[in-house]
């Protein structure tokens, strides 16, 4: 079987600036008192373009859905960890393995610029700034929401509750390779629908 590679090559911020070629990235967060090398500065952006914007990462997942949601026009920049895409491939295993038959998962949110995760109120330090989390959900039929994972004939809290369980249970195998982070569910809003968080921080988190 042939295995095609994709290189990227990254781009620095220069020290002080705020943007890339034109896209906005913001003020990058100073980091964390405690745990500070788990907090770095992110090292290199990755530039995205309408020719290479589908390109496949891994089995499972393009470029395109770790994109940040700011507006504006190309070229756009994105930050991701491979140590991301390691668990992420994972976690399509361990869903399938619970009968749910994902070619991959339906996406909230992945990368953020300092900017953008700003305006939107969420906190500095969020590890979608370091290219390191995914907010995601179970969407076989690709209606654009989650999955009736347990099968009550209801789009509900349930169905979230089912999916973190599968994840909790695959970060807390010890037999597999799933890198140290967080998990947070988070339940249907006039907002957003139910999804799951996920992140690699090198550091154990739940909520």
């Amino acid at each position: 079987a042939r295995t095609r590679l994709n290189l990227f090559v990254g781009t620095y911020l220069p020290a002080g600036a705020q943007e890339l070629g034109g896209y906005r990235i913001g003020v990058v967060p100073e980091g964390h008192a405690v745990h500070g090398d788990r907090y770095l500065a992110p090292r290199l952006y990755f530039e995205v373009t309408p020719q290479n914007i589908d390109t496949r990462l891994s089995a499972h997942f393009t470029l395109r859905q770790f994109l940040c949601k700011q507006e504006s026009d190309f070229p756009k920049y994105v930050v991701l960890r491979e140590s991301l895409l390691v668990l992420l491939e994972g976690l399509v295993g361990a869903v399938r393995e619970a009968g749910y038959p994902v070619t991959t998962f339906g996406i909230i949110s992945g990368y953020r610029t300092p900017d953008y995760n700003r305006r939107i109120g969420n906190v500095p330090n969020s590890r979608h700034v370091y290219g390191d989390a995914l907010d995601f959900y179970i969407d076989v039929d690709a209606d654009g929401q989650m999955d009736d994972l347990n099968r009550d004939g209801a789009h509900n809290s349930a169905d979230v509750d089912r999916l973190y369980a599968i994840v909790e249970a695959f970060k807390s195998d010890t037999r597999g390779i799933s890198p140290l982070g967080g998990i947070g569910r988070y339940y249907r809003t006039s907002r957003h629908g139910g999804f799951i968080h996920v992140d690699a921080r090198g550091s154990r988190a739940r909520w």
